[in-house]
């Protein structure tokens, strides 16, 4: 998860789907490697080569601290890629990524990378996509190891310099990704966003704020979302499906005709589309349901005014306890982004296949112990007793 040395080679761009393949490595790659990232890019963009269709495959582990600015060809597509097994470092000069330029059918992808910094589109594209990078939150770290600002990790620009309205077919596309605040405007074709940490950001109040927006707050795009887990609140025009995501915070969706949240985490007052096996609605309404049922069998009569207060009682009850729980929701902590084991067995086992909801749903926990228990059970010696104990 995130840009990290871990085995990510079937995500990597096949080299002979591009025109020109580009290596970059800071010592010892020999005299086809260039020495910076910006190199390989000026390389790229030589008159002579055109911007052709490229892949750039960062070969080390080095820290690339220098001013990156990409201006991407008409119709062309570039991938700027850790090679397998590498985790290169971007300390982009002024800590953002810009994206410039007016070409609407061009597409970037970023894969494998740690970027201490942002990124900023200011120009017009047809497709951006990140694979297993990390967008640090809040762009850098402070000397207390938290987020350094409260700046988006992502803006995407909706009106270019002239006031005209830019990236209305642009799709944005995350998978396997550890960001901070997503920042782009409703009308962008939409957001896809994939197996996923979005952290919203911890304010002085000690109260996450938006994660998925548009600016000054306003909702963002119509977003598609897929076993993720959202560290605050977020804003969006359609959810048209959010399945297993954890929202910690409330969620919002203007249009709410169309669209589906399923096995889901959903906290009260989010305005959602229908929802179906969601947390704490399945909960609530099991519970009153049991309710109802002893009430009947002991033949107790209420009036519908104090049948009303006790279901209120039972929602606000459910509601109470109910939650997210994490081992840590600061960003470079081992445990960022996990359930707690005292987390409700209602979110750790909330998914479709009943493992747990959120960014570690792939991990299927829930599923290794329960296989873990039965063979202890089945093979233990006698006399002895077995134990868990999490790495982290």
């Amino acid at each position: 998860l995130g840009g990290g040395p871990y085995e990510r080679g079937k995500w990597l761009v096949k080299p002979e789907l591009a025109a020109l393949h580009l290596m970059v490595q800071q010592e010892g790659g020999g005299p086809e490697a260039f020495a910076t990232l910006g190199a390989a890019l000026a390389a790229w963009a030589d008159p002579e080569q055109g911007k052709p269709n490229a892949i750039i495959t960062i070969m080390d582990n080095g820290t690339y601290a220098e001013p990156l600015e990409i201006e991407l060809a008409d119709d062309a597509w570039l991938v700027i890629q850790a090679a397998n097994g590498s985790r290169p470092h971007l300390q982009p000069e002024g800590g953002i990524i810009q994206v410039l330029g007016d070409h609407a059918g061009a597409e970037l992808t970023l894969s494998g990378l740690l970027i201490e910094g942002g990124i900023h589109v200011t120009g017009s594209l047809a497709r951006l996509r990140l694979l297993h990078v990390t967008l640090m939150p809040g762009r850098n770290l402070d000397q207390n190891g938290g987020p350094a600002t409260l700046l988006p990790s992502l803006i995407i620009d909706g009106v270019s310099s002239e006031g005209e309205t830019i990236n209305e077919q642009l799709k944005v596309e995350l998978a396997f990704c550890i960001t901070g605040p997503l920042q782009m405007p409703e009308h962008i074709s939409g957001l896809w966003v994939l197996d996923s940490i979005v952290d919203g950001l911890e304010r002085e109040d000690g109260i996450k704020g938006l994660a998925i927006s548009a600016p000054d707050r306003e909702p963002g795009p119509i977003a598609t979302l897929e076993r993720v887990t959202i560290l605050g609140s977020s804003s969006v025009k359609q959810l048209t499906l959010a399945s297993e995501v954890i929202f910690s915070g409330t969620v919002t969706a203007t249009r709410r005709q169309e669209g589906c949240v399923r096995f889901s985490y959903v906290p009260p007052g989010s305005q959602t589309p229908r929802r179906y096996r969601c947390q704490p609605d399945v909960e609530i309404a099991w519970r009153i349901d049991q309710t109802e049922k002893r009430i009947l069998a002991a033949g107790t009569l209420l009036s519908d005014e104090e049948w009303e207060e006790m279901k209120d009682a039972i929602r606000a009850e459910v509601r109470n306890w109910l939650v997210p729980s994490f081992t840590s929701e600061r960003y470079g902590l081992p445990g960022y982004a996990q359930l707690h084991l005292g987390c409700p067995l209602q979110i750790r086992t909330g998914a479709e296949d009943e493992s747990e909801m959120g960014v570690f749903c792939h991990l299927k926990q829930t599923h290794r112990e329960t296989n873990l228990r039965i063979r202890l059970e089945e093979y233990l010696p006698f006399g002895l007793e077995a134990g868990l104990i999490y790495v982290t």
